[in-house]
């Protein structure tokens, strides 16, 4: 809803059209995308919890390789959960901070802010490099810029010349047909 109503106030304060250079264009999709992420990044640190928690490993012979499979237990409220994790061997049997959703207690990962910040956002290089294809590729004209023109039309037919195309009908449609 917020981002049609922001859609619209650009519509409105332009008028008729935008011109933008694929630059410009690049840029703006990139900052959306950023603030895209990092809103779904903070939603779901808001609804988190967090707790302290131990990492346990079940077979002692694997400590002496860097990762390893291993337990996180930790206790929420009176409570305690169990996941199975795959990490560092180094983290074993010391105490570190585990974050869930409030919903969700059963679902706990251990929390560093290198993790949930920075290592997601390599989930970023998919999208950033697809509009950069889009904008950079396929949009391309021979000014270098996109033109994105909002024109109304009326129902009815635009000239007297036109009287037998149908405004929504695209230029050329009417001679490819007779030929």
């Amino acid at each position: 809803m917020l981002i049609t109503l922001l859609i619209m106030t650009i519509l409105h304060k332009f008028g008729r059209g935008l011109k933008f250079s694929r630059r410009s264009l690049f840029l703006v999709g990139l900052g959306l995308i950023f603030v895209l992420f990092f809103a779904q990044r903070v939603s779901t640190y808001i609804r988190s919890d967090f707790t302290q928690g131990t990492l346990v490993c079940d077979d002692l012979n694997e400590l002496k390789q860097y990762e390893a499979d291993m337990t996180l237990y930790y206790y929420v409220g009176a409570k305690e959960y169990s996941v199975p994790v795959f990490t560092q061997t180094e983290l074993a049997y010391q105490p570190l901070k585990v974050r869930y959703l409030k919903s969700h207690p059963e679902r706990g990962h251990i929390y560093t802010v290198g993790s949930y910040w920075f290592l997601s956002m390599l989930w970023l290089l998919a999208p950033i490099m697809v509009w950069g294809a889009l904008v950079f590729a396929i949009l391309v004209d021979e000014k270098g810029e996109l033109e994105i023109r909002f024109a109304r039309r009326n129902a009815q037919m635009e000239s007297a010349g036109d009287a037998e195309k149908p405004v929504n009908e695209p230029d050329g449609v009417k001679e490819i047909a007779e030929k």
